[in-house]
């Protein structure tokens, strides 16, 4: 049976590396989008899509800013704000079609949105607790930590 505690690091690694990367498409996208979709209106009245598209950016950026000075700790924030803004996107599509009666057909857009933003919180939980558990058996062995 699949168990998210016997994920490899190998594994882990790609995961992050392709997650960061959707996020990095995601923000050029959004920089350079000459026309928005109907279903993100909810969604630039938050933030502009500039804004959006530079906080993907800066979150693809952590990612590999936190590989390359192996910080786990910035490499679970940057996929948790990841997470976090895809949750942001998804409520602001699904608010999107119910006002303007797309429902049924443009809730795939949000559930892939919801989709992305539960990989990413995942992993996220998945790189802080492992940084927690060697925390909790160096402090254990009398390494301080306190």
């Amino acid at each position: 049976m699949w168990s998210l505690t016997h994920v490899s690091s190998q594994n882990l690694t790609a995961a992050s590396g392709i997650l960061a990367a959707d996020a990095l498409v995601r923000g050029v996208d959004y920089l350079i989008i000459d026309q928005l979709s109907p279903v993100l209106a909810t969604v630039e009245k938050a933030f502009d899509m500039t804004t959006w598209g530079v906080a993907f950016l800066v979150t693809a950026a952590m990612v590999a800013a936190g590989y390359a000075a192996k910080l786990r700790v910035l490499l679970a924030l940057a996929h948790g704000l990841i997470a976090t803004l895809y949750l942001g996107l998804a409520a602001g599509v699904t608010s999107t079609t119910f006002d303007l009666g797309t429902f049924p057909r443009d809730v795939r857009t949000a559930a892939t949105f919801v989709a992305v933003a539960l990989i990413n919180g995942l992993l996220a939980w998945k790189i802080s607790e492992e940084r927690l558990r060697r925390f909790r058996v160096h402090k254990t062995r009398g390494g301080g930590g306190e």
